[in-house]
């Protein structure tokens, strides 16, 4: 076998060189001394295919005329879909024709006399296995032939790849644009193996000693895709491509982003240092932002007053007294975004809000209301809603989340993030890095596409509609290409994938495409030529040449076990009463009233050990004004409380009633 060192070329060379498997040449009829020489393979690669373009001399060393074998070593799911063949000074195109067809025009070559120095040569094949025949291969002469296959190429790391396996004997392999080198420097580069790279395209393993040809990817930022419809007999054929570049969006300049803190107390001072780690680890994206904190509690408060550059918001933040990031009663998540929103309005430039929220929320207060206190945002900012957690920088999209709602139409995410040691996770808070939930009418293909990967999905679909899929918060859908070159692609793809297909629909996408099935074959000779055999030169029977070669493949197996979740129910502590914690501050406020009865409902509303909502109803105060002050003094004393730890099991409204 040749050695790999040296086959590697820089990217970007118009010609590269390697040694790749080569094809296989016996002698079916007198056992003629022959050989390929001239050997050339040429990759192109072509809107996610490869075209391999073969081409040699078919060389007879013998005294004697004789006939030829071929056998074709092509990558995995080759088509082959043309043939020619040189004779004399010409080259004769080969015709697509029904495989009985072929066959018979070709054994006619065989069955007869003499008539002059050429042939037929014919090339069949089906599932991966081709074999070349030629009827005549002169004496001390050779033969030249050309045929061209069609290969489905994988986009991984942002480059397209091809396997193509390494035997002895290689011809010269070129891929201009490209590049080649062996297998294992490939995995090695990628950082994973090729096949895992390629899993999202149906490409087995490569081995150490394979050959992969590549060529660099969409530069970007954005992503490529489309998606084609192709009728064949009875059946339709969809294919659906993605390739994402390496970026797949810019990091907007000098944007101005206001981040909404949630200092409730179900937070607690960790949950607030958490969202500052997060506020940090997105600023390390974005180091030209203008930057603004609001902090809620039962209001809601900005700590700048100003857009302030992102390098100043550390010592912004440390000049702060220490009440500033205090945690307290109330998560008014509303009043936050609706103050965010505001200050987003005058902004200039891009616009992203960033609102932190453990969901813990007031019971009263609806999606509608928070979709509410966003109408001031402009449609071309960006929302986020970040449910904050402990642990290393992470971003994990909550798809299903009831806020997903309350943000659609400006374009960001729900999402549990953690924030700690390295931020380069949060980048994606930042800006968009993958294509997620892609579907087909409606019916999940992938869950994600990340920068720098692809995705292909070839099947037998009949009214599938529609290909789209998640870019943040905001559909995207690929291409629909449906013109003629289109077609004979997504045919092309379909008949090397190996799709289930009935016989006439192999059939009539063979025709469409120009390729050899087991119902269609290449036969390259001139209809006028009078069929002739080989001429009577003195052979004598010799014995036969044969040459052979065993090759390899390998798969790769994935298992999953499921996992057990046991839980145990218990009893718990009793419910907490409120009405002693109010007692003291109620009849506080009540001093001054008149004499009269009166009744005092207070109903205090908690997530855990904090207090969210308040509302008090006084009966039976004669005077107006007095209630008004009474039920005020009330609620504000329900704000006031310090709810024990009795409280923390309970997300529920608790009421209490006084009177006199």
């Amino acid at each position: 076998m040749r050695p790999l060192l040296g086959l590697l070329v820089a990217l970007g060379a118009s010609t590269v060189a390697s040694a790749a498997r080569a094809d296989i040449v016996t002698s079916p009829e007198r056992g003629a001394d022959l050989a390929l020489a001239s050997y050339r393979v040429s990759g192109e690669l072509v809107d996610g295919t490869v075209h391999l373009r073969v081409r040699y001399d078919v060389l007879n060393r013998s005294r004697f005329a004789d006939r030829a074998a071929v056998q074709l070593e092509l990558p995995a799911s080759a088509v082959v879909v043309g043939l020619r063949q040189r004779v004399g000074g010409d080259w004769v195109p080969g015709r697509l024709l029904a495989a009985d067809a072929a066959a018979g025009r070709f054994e006619a070559y065989l069955d007869a006399p003499f008539v002059a120095a050429r042939g037929a040569a014919l090339l069949t094949g089906d599932h991966g296995v081709h074999e070349l025949a030629l009827a005549h291969v002169p004496a001390r002469g050779r033969v030249g032939v050309e045929y061209e296959a069609v290969v489905p190429a994988c986009y991984a790391r942002g480059e397209w790849l091809v396997i193509f396996p390494q035997l002895d004997d290689a011809p010269t392999l070129t891929a201009p644009g490209g590049r080649i080198e062996a297998a294992a420097l490939t995995s090695k580069r990628l950082g994973v193996p090729v096949g895992d790279a390629c899993v999202g395209f149906g490409v087995s393993d490569a081995q150490p000693d394979d050959v992969v040809l590549t060529w660099r990817g969409p530069s970007g930022p954005g992503a490529i895709g489309t998606v084609t419809s192709v009728r064949a007999a009875s059946q339709t054929i969809t294919a659906v491509d993605v390739a994402v570049a390496p970026r797949l969006a810019e990091v907007p300049r000098r944007a101005a982003v206001v981040f909404v803190i949630d200092a409730s107390k179900s937070q607690g001072a960790d949950g607030v240092a958490d969202q500052l780690a997060i506020v940090r680890g997105y600023l390390a994206h974005a180091p030209d932002a203008r930057v603004e904190l609001v902090v809620v509690r039962r209001a809601a408060r900005r700590l700048f007053g100003e857009l302030v550059p992102a390098r100043e918001v550390a010592a912004r933040l440390a000049a702060l007294p220490p009440q500033a990031l205090a945690v307290g009663n109330g998560s008014h998540l509303d009043r936050g975004l609706e103050l965010a929103a505001t200050v987003l309005a005058a902004a200039s430039g891009p616009r992203r809000l960033v609102a932190f929220t453990d969901d813990r929320l007031r019971p009263d207060l609806a999606d509608a209301d928070l979709r509410q206190a966003l109408a001031p945002l402009p449609l071309d900012a960006v929302a986020h809603a970040i449910l904050p957690t402990v642990g290393a920088a992470e971003v994990v999209r909550e798809l299903d989340h009831h806020l997903v709602q309350v943000i659609d139409g400006w374009g960001g995410i729900v999402a549990t993030v953690a924030g700690a040691g390295d931020p380069a996770p949060l980048l994606e808070l930042v800006r968009p890095i993958r294509i997620e939930q892609l579907t087909l009418g409606g019916a999940p293909l992938v869950d994600e596409v990340r920068e720098g990967d692809g995705y292909r999905h070839v099947a037998i679909d009949a009214d599938a509609g529609a290909v789209a899929g998640l870019i943040w918060g905001r559909t995207w859908s690929p291409t629909v290409a449906a013109g003629p070159a289109d077609r004979i692609r997504a045919g092309r793809l379909a008949l090397g994938l190996g799709l289930a297909l009935d016989d006439a629909d192999v059939l009539a996408l063979a025709h469409l495409t120009g390729a050899v099935t087991a119902f269609t074959s290449l036969l390259a000779d001139r209809a006028a030529w009078t069929p002739g055999g080989l001429p009577d030169d003195g052979f004598e029977p010799a014995g036969v040449s044969i040459s052979s070669i065993c090759g390899g493949s390998s798969s790769t197996y994935g298992h999953s076990m499921p996992s057990v979740l046991v839980g145990q129910a218990s009893l718990g502590p009793p419910r907490p009463e409120l009405r002693s914690l109010l007692a003291e501050r109620v009849a506080g406020c009540a001093v001054g009233l008149d004499a009269d009865p009166w009744v005092l409902d207070v109903e205090v509303a908690t997530t855990g050990v904090e207090v969210v909502d308040v509302v008090a109803r006084a009966r039976g105060v004669a005077d107006l004004a007095a209630q008004v002050r009474f039920e005020a003094c009330a609620i504000e004393a329900g704000w006031a409380l310090n709810l024990d730890p009795g409280f923390a099991r309970f997300t529920d409204t608790f009421t209490a009633t006084f009177a006199r």
